[in-house]
């Protein structure tokens, strides 16, 4: 018995032995007075769940609409860079349309004088030929419309 301790348990007179637990909980009841009706028992609040699942979602939106910016922002420079290109382009073939245009201008002024280099004389009487609709011009009078097409 040495080892075995014995307490002295003595019933407190003051303390009662705790009530049995209703089976039902309380019905909540209305307190007459004041505007509205309160309430006179509150229920605990409910134990919050753990919010992993919305800051994943939160993670994944911002990360997808990071990754949508950086793209958009790399096809906008993309095709500056691509317009810029095109306009270089396009001044240069303005430039080359220029020379092209004062080249056919001096070699138009010109051509009177080379021809009577070469002894070619103007024609007095221009005969045009027209491949669409088969008429024939000579100076201004029409040869051959389309009822000499249709008689022969």
């Amino acid at each position: 018995m040495s080892a075995l301790r014995v307490y002295d348990v003595r019933v407190n007179p003051s303390r009662r032995a705790p009530e049995k637990l209703p089976s039902k909980p309380p019905q909540l009841r209305a307190i007459e007075g004041g505007k509205s009706a309160r309430v006179a028992a509150v229920h605990s609040p409910l134990k919050a769940k753990t919010s992993f699942g919305f800051l994943f979602l939160c993670s994944v939106v911002l990360i997808t609409s990071l990754v949508v910016v950086l793209v958009l922002n790399t096809n906008v420079t993309k095709g500056s860079y691509e317009i810029a290109k095109l306009q270089t382009q396009i001044r240069q073939v303005d430039q080359d349309i220029q020379t092209k245009q004062e080249q056919l201008r001096r070699t138009q002024a010109d051509l009177p004088n080379r021809a009577a280099e070469l002894g070619l004389v103007a024609a007095a009487n221009a005969e045009v030929i027209n491949i669409t609709s088969y008429v024939a011009t000579i100076t201004g009078e029409m040869i051959g419309g389309a009822a000499a097409r249709g008689a022969r």
